[in-house]
């Protein structure tokens, strides 16, 4: 059976454009951190960690508007005080112009490969920084679940911060640069 083929001009489809451009107003990331830490004093959560890449990017996005688009990110929201957002290189200025009400800090290996590495605090002393310590309780919004630990200590080892942490009965190192 034979398929026939026949060739025809045709014009390109009319695309409307929105009559106007969508954006979440700063007021409105401001609620919706507001809300969370309404629910972190509620229970008891000292920080919230919200890890973010290329591919996990909504829960960053929706509280402070900054899309991790090219590298890893870390939003630390404290239950009083401003959140602090770490990123790597590529995603230093680009932080400037979108995350809306955070502190920024630069934490290069969350860089893509290649990229300068060299002057980067340890993520032991970026979460210190953010405001984590011994004794705090602390929520971790990572990619399918939210869940929470309290800190027994901080400390860097071999570039990684391992938290001695305890979670629901048993001691445990959680390796947060993995999330």
């Amino acid at each position: 059976m034979a398929v026939k083929i026949k060739l025809q001009d045709f014009s390109d489809p009319e695309i409307e454009m929105p009559g106007r451009e969508v954006r979440v107003v700063p007021e409105e990331y401001e609620r919706r951190r507001k809300a969370l830490q309404s629910v972190m004093r509620e229970r008891d959560i000292d920080h919230v960690v919200v890890y973010g890449d290329p591919e996990h990017c909504a829960n960053i996005s929706f509280l402070s508007g900054y899309d991790p688009r090219f590298e890893e990110a870390v939003l630390v929201v404290n239950r009083d005080g401003e959140p602090t957002l770490a990123v790597g290189n590529e995603g230093w200025e680009y932080a400037d112009l979108v995350a809306v009400g955070a502190r920024k800090l630069l934490y290069q290996p969350f860089s893509l490969m290649a990229m300068p590495r060299s002057n980067s605090p340890a993520l032991g002393e970026l979460f210190r920084t953010a405001g984590l310590d011994t004794g705090n309780k602390v929520g971790l919004i990572e990619l399918d679940r939210p869940s929470y630990f309290s800190v027994y200590k901080i400390h860097d080892k071999d570039g990684a911060a391992c938290v001695v942490c305890h979670t629901g009965g048993h001691d445990s190192r959680l390796l947060l640069l993995l999330l």
